[in-house]
């Protein structure tokens, strides 16, 4: 179920209109019809009074949806934009990643740097189209995978995480097909569609895969 639809659930559940709701937020009727239909995303100062509102935690409304933050695209969004990713809002969210959607060398500047530096302080994994192009998450319902068009360095997905050049060598890619996993430099790479991105190697062995015995002594 998605956000919008427990959110309406709830909404019903506690016998309130959409107006009378609309009227404990601080919008319009027509914005919580948005929020419910998927349209539109609440913004972290009304994400926060609806759940006052609605009586409710944010792993009610979130149940059943990734737990990630998505950039720009997503009920539980963290904008590329320094003005709107927050504190308050990844502390009532605690997304364990965030996808910032954005356009190679955009002429916003996106992501801001304020943006990546309050994604690392609240030690979330960070995945970017403008650097790894298409990216897919896939679940058992119980686990997620992210698989990422190319791949990217920790150092360069947040650059103001002081412990990404330190890390950067430890990302492995896995092999969706063989379920073996491979230094970013190894020539037997498979084919970026059957990519999955691990960023440690006890990541990587606890997901079930094989390392490479040409790349990984």
């Amino acid at each position: 179920m998605s956000f919008g639809e427990q959110m309406r659930r709830r909404r019903e559940e506690l016998g309130l209109t959409r107006q009378a709701l609309a009227d404990r937020l601080g919008v319009s009727v027509s914005a919580v019809g948005n929020y419910e239909t998927g349209i539109s995303a609440p913004k972290e100062e009304v994400l926060l009074r609806l759940f006052d509102a609605l009586e409710a935690e944010p792993n009610y409304l979130y149940r059943g949806s990734y737990r990630a933050a998505s950039g720009g695209h997503s009920s539980r969004r963290a904008s590329c934009s320094s003005t709107s990713t927050g504190y308050l809002f990844l502390n009532a969210v605690l997304p364990e990643m965030g996808v910032i959607s954005c356009g190679t060398g955009n002429k916003y500047g996106h992501p801001h740097e304020e943006t990546l530096s309050i994604l690392r302080d609240a030690k979330v994994d960070v995945y970017r189209t403008d650097l790894q192009g298409t990216i897919t998450i896939g679940s058992d319902g119980q686990n997620y995978t992210v698989g990422t068009e190319h791949f990217a360095a920790d150092s360069a997905l947040n650059p103001t995480d002081p412990a990404a050049s330190s890390t950067a060598q430890q990302s492995y890619i896995g092999n969706v097909n063989s379920k073996k996993f491979h230094l970013p430099s190894c020539p037997n790479l498979p084919a970026e569609k059957n990519q999955v991105l691990f960023s440690s190697y006890e990541e990587a062995v606890e997901a079930g895969y094989t390392p490479c015995s040409s790349c990984i002594k």
